[in-house]
């Protein structure tokens, strides 16, 4: 069996912006482990580059494909033609890091992120009209601090409150 490790600067650099688990440091801390555990010269290396078009029809749909295409040219056009009349925001804190049952490692600061994007969306598209509801979380200071960053948003306040001591 070939196995090729793909990396690559513009790979590295893929994200969803601060405070998205889907961050830059995901591949370097990938590959500080893969060297660290001795891997790196088991396997060929390989620079990454853009799939062809018949090369994403291998894993898509052509109409997937498609769509995927015309979202990203069309950007957020949907919300237009959508006529949302309201945003709603659920704000589970069981994303928290710290939370007993869901073990997943978002900060407040996530909350807040997310907050202020969906109330320019909510201004640009139905009138700045948003419902935020608490939601999910069973971790008390948690709670407090995601539903406080969420409010700390909403008010617009350049940084949330620090989260709780406790975590």
């Amino acid at each position: 069996m070939t196995i090729i490790v793909c990396s690559d600067l513009a790979l590295g650099n893929y994200h969803f912006g601060p405070g998205h688990p889907f961050g830059p440091y995901r591949l370097q801390a990938f590959l500080n482990a893969f060297r660290r555990q001795g891997l790196a010269h088991r396997v060929g290396r390989y620079p990454a580059r853009q799939a062809s078009h018949e090369e994403l029809l291998r894993f898509h749909t052509p109409d997937y494909v498609a769509r995927v295409r015309t979202a990203e040219a069309e950007g957020l056009a949907f919300l237009c033609a959508a006529h949302p009349e309201f945003v709603l925001l659920q704000c589970g804190a069981d994303s928290l890091a710290g939370d007993p049952i869901t073990h997943l490692a978002f900060s407040h600061r996530v909350h807040a992120r997310v907050t202020r994007d969906l109330c320019r969306l909510a201004d640009d598209f139905c009138a700045g009209r948003l419902l935020a509801m608490g939601g999910g979380g069973y971790h008390p200071d948690n709670i407090g601090a995601a539903w406080s960053a969420v409010v700390a948003a909403l008010l617009e306040e350049t940084d949330p409150p620090p989260e709780t001591s406790g975590l």
